[in-house]
């Protein structure tokens, strides 16, 4: 029973030796653990903000990813517009192209009827002209002087 005397005995002088405080550390202590609770209680309510900042902030960021799919199949619409716009303006540039080659051969083969007729006309140097009476076609013409006939 000795044996377990001491060591008991030992730890109730530590108990009572350790515990005591004075007064000037427990004032501080006090301060520190007032301190210590405005900083948790200010920490609350950052916390408290911080969550709503970030529940706004996660409401704005799925907007602006619901904003930019939709922006993306409005781009994805104009590309394939502009695409057919594109690919009517090349047709249309074609059918112009070949509407013009059309036009110029018209024009050369009307440069050929006009050069054929002036060449025929030069040919004949008389042509045959309506007289003064009417319906009877007696007259030569020629270029430089008119003769009539009666």
């Amino acid at each position: 029973m000795k044996k377990m005397f001491l060591p008991v005995a030992m730890a109730g002088l530590l108990l009572s030796l350790g515990s005591c405080v004075s007064k000037k550390e427990f004032t501080k202590l006090q301060t520190d653990y007032t301190y210590l609770q405005s900083l948790y209680n200010q920490s609350q309510v950052d916390l408290a903000s911080s969550r709503t900042r970030v529940k706004s902030l996660e409401e704005r960021l799925a907007d602006a990813q619901r904003l930019n799919a939709e922006l993306k199949r409005q781009y994805v619409s104009l590309q394939g517009s502009l695409d057919k716009s594109l690919i009517q303006n090349n047709q249309g540039s074609i059918n112009i192209s070949k509407l013009v080659d059309e036009i110029n051969a018209s024009n050369r083969y009307i440069k050929q009827l006009v050069e054929a007729k002036t060449k025929s006309e030069h040919a004949l140097p008389f042509r045959l002209v309506r007289g003064e009476r009417s319906g009877e076609n007696h007259a030569l013409e020629d270029r430089q002087d008119l003769v009539r006939l009666s």
